[in-house]
């Protein structure tokens, strides 16, 4: 990549310390605010700023206020800026910005430069960079007066972006209220309850086959990630079993299948979907309960009853716990209360929560889409600054390559100094 004259390519220990993170002992870790705040990684990290979760009293590696934080493992790149004093785990690394540079001007170069940061990172286990790649790791720098104004000039755009995406953000919570409340309005009314038995013809528990990548002569399996959002999703993440495997007949489902997430986390146990694909397209496996229902119930009515507010209440009174995950039997599911009103009142509100729903996804499609150019626009931009296209430069700035070498002169005369004045 070209750049302007004025400008110079380095490395980014030249013009800041490198400062690696060190986890200190677990027995030093407290929630009680004693010692100084510990960041271990990015998950603590928010838009700008970290969110303390520990603190500790031990720990050499701390980063001052203004430091800039990245992220050197799992996933390498993301970045934060230290609010305050606090120390640093071995998932972090921080730079200082020395007298050539500033730490917006860093925070920004190295958010423009994090998919090549990324693409280093080596392990087996987990992807992480050495503190060598990271001291290496190309930078770029104009003029000091050049760097205020591209920082400005990021900042003045983005906070146009921000503005933007905030109300993108806005729309897109009273979309998902529309959601809930087209849920309400449709299982609204006073009916009476059955137990899901009374409308059970069949309920069958899936296949425990071992399956396979294998996609050429095989059936697609449903498992319960396949579950999202109320629907079946075969578009990703599938498996398959061998179609000469005595399990792949035996669980094929039908159009109109309910299948009935069975085990899970306790926040997603019992959710549920109806099968709409080709009859014996597919098959299920072990934990998933297929459920076919007479023709007095609509499968898609108690999906979505299941799915509802009251269903997910009905999910936790009933789940029992095991080693972290939660668990609902079919016995539990077959007595299941639901509401049931007339086969043909259950058409018609499908058909209107169906209606409702269509709309607010296609404006969640279009919020979407919208935030994912609001993005695209951010590295634009983050690339037009880093490559001198941002902004003007400006003649009577003084040169980057000179500045540069003025501050490695007084950096490098630093020490020889300090031994005149200790003799």
């Amino acid at each position: 990549m070209s750049i302007p004259y004025s400008w110079v390519e380095t490395t980014l220990s030249t013009v800041c310390d490198v400062i690696l993170g060190q986890s200190p002992p677990g027995s030093a870790y407290n929630d009680d605010r004693h010692g100084l705040p510990f960041f271990q990684g990015k998950a603590e990290f928010g838009a700008l700023y970290p969110t303390a979760r520990k603190w500790t009293t031990e720990g050499n590696k701390r980063a001052q206020p203004g430091d800039v934080l990245v992220s050197v493992r799992a996933p390498v790149g993301p970045t934060n800026l230290a609010p305050f004093e606090c120390v640093i785990g071995r998932g972090l690394a921080a730079l200082r910005p020395t007298a050539v540079t500033t730490t917006k001007f860093v925070l920004y170069q190295i958010r423009a430069t994090a998919d090549r940061l990324a693409s280093i990172a080596t392990g087996s286990t987990f992807s992480a960079i050495s503190g060598d790649q990271l001291r290496n790791h190309r930078f770029v720098f104009p003029p000091l007066p050049e760097q205020e104004r591209i920082v400005a000039a990021i900042e003045e755009q983005f906070s146009r972006l921000d503005a933007g995406s905030s109300a993108l953000t806005s729309a897109e919570r009273r979309v998902n209220h529309l959601k809930a409340a087209a849920m309400v309005r449709a299982l609204s009314g006073d009916w009476p309850f059955k137990s899901l038995s009374d409308v059970t013809e069949d309920q069958t528990y899936g296949s425990s086959a071992k399956a396979t990548d294998d996609h050429e002569d095989g059936m697609p399996i449903v498992r319960m990630g396949n579950i999202q959002g109320g629907r079946v999703d075969l578009s990703a993440g599938v498996k398959f079993l061998p179609r000469d495997d005595p399990d792949a007949s035996k669980f094929a489902l039908r159009r109109g299948d309910l299948l009935f997430n069975r085990t899970n986390s306790p926040e997603l146990v019992g959710k549920s979907a109806v099968y709409s694909g080709e009859d014996g397209a597919a098959c299920f496996a072990s934990y998933l309960i297929r459920v076919r229902l007479t023709d007095g119930c609509d499968p898609r009515w108690v999906a979505l009853y299941l799915n509802s507010p009251a269903g997910r209440r009905w999910a936790t009174s009933v789940r029992t716990q095991q080693v972290g995950q939660a668990n609902i039997n079919g016995t539990k599911l077959a007595s299941l209360p639901l509401p049931l009103p007339p086969v043909e009142e259950q058409a018609r509100r499908l058909h209107e929560y169906e209606r409702q729903t269509t709309i607010a996804q296609s404006l969640s499609r279009s919020i979407e889409s919208a935030l994912a150019r609001s993005n695209a626009l951010r590295r634009a931009i983050l690339a037009r600054a880093f490559s001198g296209r941002l902004v003007l430069q400006d003649p009577p700035d003084e040169p980057a390559p000179e500045l540069l070498a003025r501050i490695t002169s007084a950096r490098a005369d630093a020490p020889k100094l300090r031994q005149r004045q200790r003799a």
